[in-house]
């Protein structure tokens, strides 16, 4: 069994195609989030030659500041609560 990153084409080819397609499964949402700042890839699991699935993953950069100062309110609230 192996993941493969695969475009955008093969993705909905296999979901168009499966038993239960849904919208939310189709590289077309990965677009429509991408639009929101995030970066999709597209994934198929195969087994030999079969795909039997199939992912989407949503990658979403976030500021290294913002998790700077969220760990430090959160740290100074658990030194307060101690």
């Amino acid at each position: 069994m192996e993941i493969l990153n695969v475009d955008i084409n093969t993705l909905n080819d296999y979901v168009a195609n499966s038993s239960k397609p849904h919208f939310m499964q189709s590289g077309a949402w990965g677009e429509v989030n991408a639009a929101r700042g995030t970066i999709p890839h597209y994934l198929i699991v195969k087994d030999n030659t079969e795909i039997i699935g199939s992912a989407m993953l949503l990658e979403k950069k976030i500021q290294l500041l913002m998790v700077r100062v969220m760990l430090k309110v959160i740290m100074m609230h658990f030194l307060i609560s101690c």
